[in-house]
């Protein structure tokens, strides 16, 4: 693992997708990692008018300000969040296995060793129901 591997999340306005609704534009996130890009919607809509590209953050006092500004802090943290995890687990992390965690929401994937723990725990299940041979079992 490199030295030099941080998490950059820098937010951006879809400018391309605004809505003829209520004229706000998505907020798209592109994480670097060790030079490395992803890009992900984080599911928050903003009036690009109260926008801050420097900052990241809507301006104003306003309520929707406050909310997209609250909204903004949770996704960055949990981002952050995803990325520690990853990192704590050893071994490279890149920005589209922090995007792909966050996206499903899950934790992590399971290892070799806990599927087939699982495996083993259920078919154990199912020789004490005696629908499976002991033998087999001890195979």
């Amino acid at each position: 693992m490199k030295v030099n591997e941080k998490l950059s999340i820098l937010l951006l306005l879809e400018n391309s997708r605004i809505s003829k609704k209520d004229g706000t534009v998505p907020v798209t996130a592109r994480l670097t990692v060790d030079s490395k890009r992803a890009e992900l919607l984080l599911g928050i809509r903003v009036d690009p008018k109260i926008w801050n590209q420097a900052g990241g953050i809507a301006t104003g006092n306003s309520q929707a300000a406050q909310q997209v500004n609250k909204s903004i802090i949770k996704a960055k943290a949990k981002l952050q969040q995803v990325y520690d995890e990853l990192e704590a687990e050893g071994g490279y992390v890149s920005a589209e296995m922090v995007k792909q965690v966050y996206l499903s929401g899950k934790e992590k994937s399971k290892t070799l060793i806990e599927v087939t723990d699982f495996i083993i725990e259920r078919f154990t299940k199912k020789v004490h129901k005696e629908k499976r041979s002991a033998e087999t079992l001890k195979k």
